[in-house]
């Protein structure tokens, strides 16, 4: 009990401190104190454990929030910079980011999910966002662009989403390719953490109005376009942007309210370079926006990244009446899109924003092959200090790295997530959640074993299948109660096969009261020699009673020594309607 109190005394010492003004030792000393004397989460350069303590990761997290009560810009500010109490920029050490924490977000009042991201957030047949959706009994809108980055996400977003949408919780995975294409260039952070600002206001927007609208007076020679060739949301709603090169040329919009919000376009720099304006609010300079080099011109394969999207947020303003002016401060183009408000921050559903992920060193190796663990970690630091331009709304952050093992997740490819992978992006973005809708039974899991009749492996994975036909089932599933559930089944497989055969999915339950169908799939039916096969999923509702069980099947009729496979895995979810 003596050495469970110095801890807390140990961090109870933070509270004599300033919020905002936590002292860099102070903090370093506590956290790394507290890893070196816990056997279960000490950082890989530890020494060797001489004292264990019950306490766990997260009773420290609990603790420190509740007790501490750090802000969410100092919270944030742990994995990038803060002001100590000298005054000083200091970078916490990396040792220390498994233990970032962030606030969670209530989705309690959530039935809808919209998850915007690259391949991981669609690969396999079952992703994080379906086991997610899953979990929480949210509908699913998959919003993913396999081999894309941030441009798709942001433009996606403002064509896609309509203002005033409730109810809905939306995750972003995003930046890992362009990462991979960027490497360790500025630009490609900033595209990063600007292009996030567009996912903020497209979910906390109340009202917004295109550029060309004739509630914006326009001093100048202003000329339109509806940029949504380049992102821009002037034309979803409406209307056009509107753009100048003209010095002195300037806008104004008057509006009632503590907050107003301009979207604009920015640039490379180089291919595309434009302007910087000033903004006033009530004729005080508010600040002064530079367009260029917020994005790095780096081709995605179909967009190229030289004209982005972006949203700046002028927050905190007294409530009442006051005048918006934007005023062209150079010769080059600046680029007005849209004004509008945002709604109050309790009236507004969450985000959750994944860190982008570290791979191994064969994935970094494979191209485009620029990025490696410095450049994500620079990158995380960049997209925090994008959530942290929004202090007070409901927008937490996902730590995929705390539970993302790239020893074990990982397809053979190196670079997607394999279905372990999956559940534990997914585990990254629950642990941020806070849900208080009735608790309903929810599983997920892998089917393991070996379709055998022969003693030559074709498949090195989960599920092991063994050449010839044979069956692997097993019950995965006993109710405890009377209710209606949603199963889904899937298997992902990749290789080859020069003989006739398929592999078949079932599901099987003892009653047998299958409220929908297909309650079996054929996953691959291939009579053509080397034909690629990858897998599928199958899922139904069925309703069981107390006892009942849910049994998972696979049969495969390939002949012997006729197929080739790299890779091979399984997984359900189980859902309580």
């Amino acid at each position: 009990m003596k050495k469970i109190a110095s801890i807390v005394l140990l961090f109870l010492s933070f509270i004599t401190q300033a919020q905002n003004l936590l002292s860099t030792t102070d903090l370093s000393n506590g956290l790394y104190r507290y890893r070196y004397m816990t056997a279960s989460k000490r950082c890989p350069s530890c020494p060797a454990v001489k004292v264990g303590f019950d306490l766990t990761i997260d009773t420290l997290e609990s603790y420190m929030n509740k007790r501490i009560k750090i802000p969410v810009n100092s919270v944030l500010n742990l994995s990038t910079f803060f002001s100590n109490t000298d005054n000083k920029i200091q970078r916490i050490d990396k040792e220390l980011s498994p233990l970032l924490i962030s606030n969670a977000v209530d989705i309690s009042n959530c039935t809808n999910y919209w998850a915007f991201g690259d391949s991981f957030t669609a690969y396999g047949t079952n992703p994080y966002s379906f086991i997610l959706a899953n979990k929480y009994g949210l509908s699913l809108t998959n919003k993913s662009y396999p081999g894309k980055g941030i441009f798709k996400v942001s433009s996606s977003i403002n064509s896609d989403f309509v203002i005033g949408t409730k109810k809905t919780l939306i995750s972003t995975l995003i930046g890992f390719n362009d990462l991979r294409r960027g490497g360790n260039n500025v630009k490609t952070f900033n595209k990063i953490k600007y292009g996030l600002q567009t996912v903020f206001a497209n979910q906390f927007l109340a009202s917004a109005i295109p550029a060309n609208s004739s509630l914006i007076t326009k001093s100048g020679t202003w000329s339109e376009n509806s940029f949504s060739g380049i992102g821009g949301k002037a034309s979803f709603i409406g209307g056009n942007g509107i753009f100048t090169s003209t010095v002195n040329d300037f806008i104004t919009y008057s509006f009632t309210g503590d907050n107003v919000v301009v979207g604009t376009i920015v640039t490379d720099g180089v291919t595309q370079a434009s302007g910087n304006f000033d903004i006033l609010i009530d004729n005080v300079l508010y600040q002064n926006f530079n367009c260029n080099g917020l994005t790095d011109g780096i081709s995605d394969g179909d967009y190229d990244n030289t004209r982005n999207p972006t949203t700046i947020f002028i927050t905190g303003l007294t409530s009442g009446s006051h005048t918006l002016k934007i005023v062209q401060k150079s010769s080059s183009n600046i680029y007005i899109d849209y004004i509008g408000q945002l709604k109050a921050p309790q009236l507004c559903s969450p985000v959750i924003v994944g860190l982008v992920p570290r791979m191994n060193p064969t994935g970094y190796a494979t191209s485009p092959s620029a990025s490696n663990d410095a450049v994500v970690d620079i990158a995380n630091q960049y997209i925090l200090e994008s959530i942290g331009n929004l202090s007070g709304y409901p927008i937490s952050f996902a730590n995929v790295d705390r539970f993302y093992d790239i020893s074990k997740d990982v397809d053979t490819d190196n670079i997607h997530p394999n279905s372990r992978g999956q559940i534990d992006i997914a585990n990254a973005f629950a642990k941020n959640i806070n849900c208080t809708k009735p608790d309903k039974f929810f599983s997920t899991g892998e089917l393991t074993g070996t379709i055998a009749n022969s003693s030559s492996s074709i498949l090195t994975l989960v599920p092991k299948v063994t050449q010839g036909s044979g069956t692997l089932s097993s019950t995965v599933f006993t109710s405890t109660k009377n209710s209606k559930y949603r199963i889904s089944f899937g298997v992902s497989l990749s290789g080859t096969t020069t003989s006739s055969g398929r592999i078949i999915l079932q599901i099987s339950g003892t009653n047998g009261n299958f409220l929908t169908n297909p309650k079996n799939l054929l996953v691959q039916n291939v009579p053509n020699n080397s034909e690629q096969f990858q897998g599928g999923t199958v899922s139904c509702d069925v309703i069981l009673n107390v006892g009942e069980t849910i049994s998972l099947s696979i049969y495969q009729t390939y002949a012997t020594s006729s197929v080739s496979v790299s890779q091979a895995n399984s997984f359900y979810t189980i859902s309580e309607l």
